[in-house]
């Protein structure tokens, strides 16, 4: 965590806060206004059955980049440099699978990148898609 306001922390309810303190790193009214924007809906909205049954099978018995081995297309892959969910280091791998990969972890930024850090995040997407353009015109 990078940021933390007690006194907006106490004003949530407590399952929100429980969430968005289990995954923010920005604890402060911006974080809180994009988490509840834009993450809290999809948490309430879920199917915990489903979701449960899906986590039971979360993992792949064989990774895409096995299966299929390299691509050379264009590639963005954005992580938050202090993302503990998924951690910038287990993506690194990837890059050689990819070699027209473009890999940012970004700091000041958690699980939801996009949300702590939108503007580079934006950046990065408008360049990948501006390189999806050019490499199908070549």
């Amino acid at each position: 965590m990078l940021t933390r306001d007690e006194a907006l922390l106490a004003s949530l309810d407590p399952a929100d806060r429980e969430v968005f303190a289990s995954i923010a790193v920005h604890q402060d009214e911006a974080g809180w206004t994009a988490f509840r924007d834009h993450v809290l809906p999809g948490i309430r909205a879920h199917h915990r059955e489903d979701a449960a049954a899906l986590l039971k099978a979360y993992m792949l018995t064989q990774t895409p980049e096995a299966r299929f081995g390299t691509h050379a297309g264009p590639h963005l892959l954005v992580t938050g440099r202090q993302d503990h969910l998924v951690g910038r280091r287990d993506q690194w791998e990837l890059l050689e699978h990819y070699p027209r990969m473009t890999y940012a972890a970004v700091d000041g930024a958690g699980h939801n990148v996009h949300l702590d850090r939108p503007a580079i995040v934006q950046g990065l997407s408008g360049d990948w898609l501006d390189s999806l353009t050019a490499d199908v015109s070549r």
